[in-house]
């Protein structure tokens, strides 16, 4: 585990940089909320989380390989929800 990073991951710095480019001003990584988000824009009250290729399990990506160790706990941890049944 210790190889997949919290903070500064890439997918997090493009998010950035295309934000920061488009003016959009934020904190990084607020302890004070919940989860820490790695995002947070006070002023609209948004809080984001930007997920990589680790936690969604991108089909064919190297970077989605599950950790050798402890098989069955990441197994229940990263297996996608069930999707809801429309109402």
């Amino acid at each position: 585990m210790r190889a997949v990073r919290s903070r500064d991951t890439a997918p997090e710095m493009i998010v950035r940089r295309f934000l920061h480019a488009a003016g959009l001003r934020f904190r990084l990584h607020d302890r004070h909320l919940p989860g820490v988000p790695d995002l947070v824009f006070p002023s609209r009250r948004i809080a984001l989380f930007v997920h990589g290729c680790f936690w969604h399990q991108h089909p064919g990506c190297k970077a989605a390989d599950r950790p050798k160790s402890r098989p069955d706990y990441w197994a229940l941890r990263i297996t996608p929800f069930p999707k809801a049944e429309p109402a």
